[in-house]
């Protein structure tokens, strides 16, 4: 979730765990609403894997959504009075809002531009490597969300990325099929966050990955053991970051 002053992003929504429950309508919404955000303005879906798009429906079908971007392989239902596209390269949007400026309290004006680097019109691939791969900048800050990409899409955006970011999610929850050694050297980020599970039964992040980006330099994040990770940025542009486990019990330690 990319949350503004005035704005909210949310990119994938989770699985679909059950007939009854989902990341859509079980996760995200009880946390938007704990926001005090009632409608979302830009819906990500990167790409149909289950893991990536299955909590879609609990989602659009609890909270307005105003517009959708979808991967090439994700061709869901969609709710009446929802605009929607198909991700593509190129595609771009621009936020703007009022923050607290520095001389004399005076407001000044701030700029979000979220932008899509793959896949072009003229990709023709499915599954992972047809991952929407959003890049999102403010000030000085670049965050990257890949989805699945693996080394074949992984090229491909190396090309468009003209310097280091900030934040990146890692690919394919740090899957040994990306982020190759070209990718992690190009990319570089100062803090990379592995979305994956407690003892996974794929493994995720794979040992040799995990060791690329310590060389890089980058600080590590993974959700297994910090659970949900909050990077929040003040007017003032010092990062702050959070982690739904800095403190208490895990259940698995019981």
């Amino acid at each position: 979730m990319l949350e503004t002053q005035s704005r909210t992003l949310i990119y994938d929504t989770g699985a679909r765990y059950s007939t009854t429950f989902n990341g859509g309508s079980g996760i995200i919404v009880p946390y938007l609403r704990s926001r005090g955000i009632d409608h979302i303005d830009l819906l990500v879906v990167s790409h149909g894997d289950g893991d990536h798009a299955g909590g879609y429906h609990g989602l659009v079908d609890a909270i307005a959504v105003e517009q959708g971007v979808y991967g090439a392989d994700f061709s869901p239902s969609i709710p009446l009075g929802l605009k929607q596209i198909k991700c593509r390269s190129g595609q771009r949007w621009t936020w703007q809002y009022q923050s607290q400026g520095f001389l004399l309290f005076k407001p000044v004006t701030d700029t979000v531009w979220l932008s899509i680097l793959s896949p072009t019109a003229d990709n023709q691939s499915v599954g992972n490597n047809s991952s929407c791969v959003m890049l999102i900048e403010w000030r000085d800050q670049r965050i990257l969300l890949p989805g699945d990409i693996e080394a074949t899409a992984e090229a491909l955006v190396i090309a468009e990325l003209s310097k280091p970011v900030t934040v990146l999610l890692a690919p394919h929850h740090g899957s040994k099929t990306s982020s190759t050694v070209e990718f992690v050297n190009t990319v570089r980020p100062q803090h990379v966050v592995f979305s994956a599970g407690y003892r996974h039964h794929f493994g995720h992040p794979h040992g040799q990955v995990v060791v690329r980006y310590s060389e890089a330099g980058s600080r590590l994040w993974n959700t297994a053991e910090q659970g949900a990770l909050s990077f929040i940025w003040d007017s003032s542009g010092d990062l702050h970051i959070t982690s739904a486990r800095d403190n208490g019990w895990r259940f698995w330690w019981r």
